[in-house]
């Protein structure tokens, strides 16, 4: 039904209707804001998901190699974007200061070819946190990141890992001793979340997974 406003009549001060505005009533504006997610924000939440799910390598274990270098390119892209967007005290001093002490100390490392590795993975943490921090301006963006910590990581590496007690494809988690530590942090996530939130189907969802996790970890023949 359209939009009406009332103005006087200057004859007797009667109420009467206005010309009706042109064009549709959203009935729930609430709901249509909801769905006017930023780029930013869609750009940082498929990072979050690239850095806790590496999908690239189990794309890579089936089809082509290059896909391992797309990362690169992403975290480069966004990397641009937040240093012309950065916010004021995003820099978070305590990572920054951890990463220049692994940058300082890793050329006189024994090995350098093994603490490269870990220093490249620091670094995307640190983008991502400084891109995190600029990004999320309210409590309800930073919802999907802890749900992706907390809860979608472990669906996806208990759905591909529980039962063997490893992940074939992966680099890491295809040892035992990497994928049993992995599960251990699951199950204390997982039951959090199956605590913690309000929504029947992710609780449920948290509790099947905190019981794969405890699979997974008997599967890793309890090397957590």
């Amino acid at each position: 039904m359209p939009r009406q406003s009332v103005t006087l009549t200057p004859e007797a001060g009667l109420v009467a209707p206005a010309v009706p505005q042109s064009g549709p009533v959203d009935p729930n504006p609430t709901r249509r804001s909801r769905q006017r997610l930023p780029t930013r924000l869609k750009f940082l939440y498929l990072l979050w998901i690239v850095i806790l799910f590496e999908p690239q390598w189990w794309i890579a274990s089936v089809g082509p190699d290059w896909i391992l270098q797309v990362p690169t390119l992403l975290f480069g892209l966004f990397l641009l974007l937040v240093l012309f967007n950065l916010a004021r005290g995003a820099w978070h001093p305590p990572l920054l200061a951890l990463f220049l002490f692994m940058l300082v100390t890793t050329p006189f490392t024994y090995n350098i070819g093994y603490a490269i590795g870990p220093l490249k993975q620091l670094f995307l943490y640190y983008v991502l946190t400084i891109g995190t921090l600029t990004f999320v301006r309210r409590p309800r963006e930073a919802v999907p990141i802890v749900l992706l910590v907390l809860l979608y990581q472990f669906i996806w590496w208990a759905a591909h890992g529980a039962w063997a007690g490893r992940v074939p494809w992966h680099y890491a988690n295809s040892n035992y001793d990497g994928f049993g530590p992995l599960m251990v942090m699951g199950l204390a996530g997982c039951i959090y979340c199956g605590l913690a939130l309000t929504s029947r189907r992710l609780k449920i969802a948290a509790l099947l997974t905190a019981a794969a996790c405890v699979v997974g970890l008997m599967s890793s023949f309890a090397r957590g």
